[in-house]
């Protein structure tokens, strides 16, 4: 079945019938479902929310850190207990991939919270001129003996 993110709308005696967040009807045989691994949101009363974020290498953590706590502050539907933290989730090619985490009472907005702070996050590290890097790759070239032959050609 894969990742599927969607509402119960009926069960049926063979099939229960999906709603997705598109709004698409998607009826799954129930036998399926029972071999699948299901995350139900609602059940539980609080649910955390993860904002990935990546910054050059060459930025500070902790002001990044800053400034992305600065922007969950005064919000409502965010928890203060547990506190949200940022974490730094790893080192990747092209950037230090941080992580924004805090809680919500209402598990039905974990996503629009997470495409919200995703946005603010990047709007408040871009004012504070933190570089947001895109993946690339640095090549360097070696003066070997092939290269000079190469360079010698093209120039006659």
């Amino acid at each position: 079945m894969g990742q599927m993110h969607a509402k119960v709308t009926e069960i049926r005696l063979r099939t229960t019938v999906l709603t997705t967040f598109d709004n698409e009807s998607v009826v799954v045989p129930n036998k399926q479902i029972s071999q699948e691994r299901i995350v139900n949101y609602t059940m539980t009363p609080n649910s955390r929310i993860k904002v990935p974020i990546g910054i050059a290498y060459k930025e500070d953590m902790q002001q990044a850190r800053d400034i992305m706590l600065e922007t969950v502050k005064g919000d409502d539907r965010i928890l203060l207990d547990p506190e949200p933290k940022v974490i730094v989730t790893d080192l990747g090619e092209s950037s230090v991939n941080m992580q924004l985490r805090f809680w919500t009472e209402d598990p039905l907005l974990k996503f629009n919270l997470m495409w919200e702070y995703t946005e603010k996050c990047k709007q408040a590290l871009d004012q504070a001129g933190i570089e947001i890097p895109f993946p690339h790759m640095q090549l360097f070239i070696e003066n070997t003996e092939g290269l000079q032959l190469l360079a010698a050609r093209k120039s006659t």
